[in-house]
């Protein structure tokens, strides 16, 4: 009797096994699209003519997005994704005694993401997974404001990620995805014609909510 438990328990395992492989095998390319709010943990450490600006800082609005998440399975657990965005654009502003300067600038910046997922099974139709990555800001345009001839680099960054799909068949899903990147940037300008230069951490979250496609 043992026995015989012992192997319909390993049949369950084997099917469901050889069920996911070829789930994956079928259906390896998947898609993920959805709104994304950016929220940025910034902070900057300003020099003003070579010193620094004792207690100046800056952060960073929200921002809104359209973020496409594609990957493929490279195994039944594990995936490699590449998450785009429409690229938004934040405004900059002073905080602690350079708060009186208002907005310092605005750059539009296109983020990019590629990520190592693990996806966990055995949860029915809930399918949560975690991912590790690299990511790359592209600056494209940075208007000044009270700071003039701003210039910020663009920069690579470190990522980790965690989220969950909801299947509601084979090929289609509802996620929720959380990635948060530990960035930080140069920005340079003059404020009153002195040379301004800023070492800037942004540290964003980025939180999506959409739908998904298997194919």
């Amino acid at each position: 009797m043992i026995q015989a438990v012992k192997f319909s328990i390993l049949a369950v395992a084997i099917s469901a096994s050889m069920g996911s492989a070829a789930h994956a095998q079928n259906n390896p390319w998947w898609v993920r699209v959805g709104p994304a709010a950016v929220n940025f943990s910034a902070s900057a450490v300003v020099k003003a003519g070579g010193n620094v600006v004792p207690g100046a800082s800056a952060n960073a609005d929200t921002n809104y997005t359209l973020a496409v998440e594609i990957g493929r399975n490279l195994t039944p657990n594990w995936a490699l994704g590449l998450t785009l965005g429409l690229p938004p654009t934040a405004k900059l502003y002073g905080t602690g005694t350079a708060a009186p300067l208002g907005e310092l600038g605005r750059v539009q910046y296109g983020p990019a993401v590629l990520s190592l997922q693990y996806q966990f099974d055995g949860l029915g139709a809930w399918q949560p997974y975690l991912g590790l990555g690299i990511n790359r800001t592209i600056i494209l345009d940075a208007p000044d404001g009270t700071l003039k001839s701003l210039n910020v680099e663009s920069a690579w960054g470190s990522v980790i990620q965690a989220g969950t799909e909801y299947n509601f068949s084979k090929k289609m899903f509802a996620f929720v995805d959380l990635k948060k990147i530990f960035l930080k940037t140069n920005a340079t300008g003059t404020l009153g014609g002195a040379p301004t230069q800023a070492r800037v951490t942004l540290n964003p979250l980025i939180t999506t909510i959409g739908l998904g496609w298997r194919f």
